[in-house]
């Protein structure tokens, strides 16, 4: 018996790990620049999503979407208020963005719920003339998302109150 209990607590005490040390690397920053990428009275941006290759998408508040992108050089920059759909009277509302290789997703907050695709192989840019796909409709009273996500090209979430 004493031999078992020698045994277990030799296991137990060679088979322990001890904690990796962690490195903190300081490093002063000399300079902050901060640039006024979009600026308009009328407009609030809820959502940003970073993209490959450096660009990003921007979505808020009166159907407005856009997107920025520097060259090495220059920001260059377009914002559009798109009319997606005749039958909704209102202005959408967009709370979150989410990625794939293909597509960039708009979801809007309140009933009803909407989800637009628009398809990045038609270029980067978004404009009036390149009208996002209607892919979700959540038409309950009380719909209400806030978040989505994909973690793929064919999977993903959104999350709701």
């Amino acid at each position: 018996m004493r031999f078992l209990i020698v045994c277990l607590v030799l296991i137990g005490l060679c088979s322990c790990k001890s904690k990796p040390v962690v490195k903190t690397i300081k490093k002063n920053v000399l300079k902050v620049e901060i640039e006024t990428l979009f600026e308009d009275p009328e407009l609030s941006f809820r959502t940003l999503q970073m993209d490959k290759d450096d660009y990003f998408y921007v979505a808020g508040n009166n159907s407005s979407v856009g997107y920025a992108y520097f060259d090495g050089y220059n920001w260059h920059r377009e914002i559009s208020i798109l009319k997606f759909d005749s039958l909704i009277s209102r202005n959408l509302e967009f709370r979150s963005m989410s990625a794939t290789n293909n597509h960039i997703f708009f979801l809007s907050i309140s009933s009803p719920g909407l989800i637009y695709r628009y398809s990045k192989n038609k270029g980067y840019k978004i404009n009036e003339k390149m009208l996002p796909e209607l892919v979700y409709k959540e038409t309950h009273p009380k719909a209400f998302y806030d978040s989505m996500d994909f973690w793929n090209d064919q999977e993903g979430i959104a999350i709701g109150d």
